[in-house]
């Protein structure tokens, strides 16, 4: 107990709040890193660079798309769901699914063109998810109903079970050298029949009517901002597809994986330190956050040494041999985790006191500078343009913080 109390004093976390109230949330976000490895691996051993590739531009033009379906409504329901509004989970699934309709008519278009004018094979794919995209909201908008119920336990128990169905399902059509249009309907029927069967469970234990008047209306608000990450998370995967052809979109996959999954581990600060930073006086939060900047960049520096070693043996022995030209590149890629703690912990702050003006400005600048270093970089440089972009946009965020970390203490 002692030891602990020291290890809170200097990360200015309580580790016993976080071992009894965390736990489901942290086990959530480690199992979900997990599942996603393990398909990564899968595809990249069981089947060639085209079909991998082929497969996460497939999910990169639907995650952008999206955008369509007002994905900060999924945070206004979750909100509204905590004040003890539970009809917001009808109304909110009702107003996605009417907007999620023109998500699906542009698939149909962009299968047209990849077929009519790019003489593209893979546009029967979006043709078939054109059909789902309104049903495939609904998987997101679940995880947000529980977050919004706090019950993280059901959270982490369906998600997971969705996801090794998926996982179990797709890496057996691999060893069975099934073709991609076998594991795209897997994912399809996935993410939209199971999310359906879970919708109609917990409607049955919504017994309030009550609508929330402001729901609507702050959905709207936040998915401006909800857009520009749905981009940011998609676009350097489409516009390296683009320039680059869908072999090394597999590797560029490959390189984003190891770096990815150590992102994931190191944002696990933002779940955990939320609550305090809501809570809390601002300023001193602030000015504990600028004591422990030296930790902040400590901890990534330790772990991209660490894996800058281990990657050259990590990829060879999940993915193979054929993947060894994303060992440089994974490489590369952990040096933005140098920014991830300590960009993590300030964000946390400004969205937990509401600083809408930091959080639409660093949305911005983040995008602008994201896309014109993307289209600028890859013709040029390829996955290292690529990688640049989000090391540079990523660098520039931190800077930002920075300055508002000085002003605010």
């Amino acid at each position: 107990m002692e030891f602990l109390k020291k290890f809170d004093n200097i990360v200015g976390i309580n580790t016993s709040y976080v071992l009894k109230s965390g736990f489901w949330l942290v086990f959530y976000k480690i199992f979900s890193i997990l599942l996603a490895l393990i398909l990564s691996v899968a595809f990249a051993r069981l089947t060639t660079k085209e079909i991998y590739g082929s497969y996460q531009f497939f999910l990169s033009v639907l995650g952008f798309l999206a955008i369509f379906s007002l994905p900060g409504l999924n945070v206004a329901m979750a909100q509204s769901v905590a004040r003890g509004y539970t009809n917001s989970l009808k109304d909110s699934l009702k107003l996605k699914l009417k907007w999620s309709i023109l998500g699906s008519l542009l698939l149909v278009l962009f299968s047209l063109y990849l077929h009519y004018w790019r003489g593209s094979l893979i546009g029967g794919y979006f043709l078939l998810a054109a059909v789902f995209f309104p049903f495939l909201q609904m998987y997101q908008l679940l995880i947000y109903y529980y977050q919004g119920k706090k019950n993280f336990r059901g959270m982490f128990f369906y998600n997971t079970i969705l996801n090794l169905i998926f996982v179990a399902g797709v890496v057996l059509a691999l060893f069975m050298k099934l073709n991609l249009w076998v594991i795209i309907s897997i994912y399809l029927v996935s993410f939209s029949i199971i999310p359906l069967f879970y919708y109609l469970k917990l409607k049955k234990g919504v017994k309030s009517k009550k609508k929330d008047p402001d729901m609507v209306n702050y959905g709207k608000s936040v998915t401006f901002m909800k857009a520009l990450k749905l981009a940011l998370e998609n676009l350097d995967k489409i516009i390296v597809t683009y320039f680059l052809g869908f072999a090394m979109a597999a590797v560029y996959a490959v390189a984003l994986s190891i770096p990815g999954s150590l992102r994931g581990i190191l944002n696990l600060a933002n779940p955990l330190f939320f609550s305090k930073a809501a809570s809390g006086d601002e300023k001193d939060i602030l000015v504990k956050i600028k004591s422990r900047v030296w930790l902040l960049f400590l901890l990534p520096i330790f772990v991209i040494i660490l894996f800058w070693f281990l990657n050259p043996i990590l990829i060879p022995f999940f993915f193979s041999e054929n993947y060894n030209d994303a060992i440089i590149f994974s490489q590369y890629m952990l040096i933005s985790l140098i920014f991830v703690l300590f960009v993590t912990m300030v964000n946390t702050v400004i969205f937990a006191k509401k600083k809408k003006k930091e959080i639409y400005f660093t949305s911005i600048m983040q995008f602008i500078i994201r896309i014109g270093t993307l289209l600028i970089l890859v013709p040029s440089f390829g996955i290292f343009g690529a990688i640049s972009s989000r090391i540079i946009s990523q660098g520039a965020v931190s800077l930002y913080y920075g300055w508002f970390l000085i002003k605010n203490t």
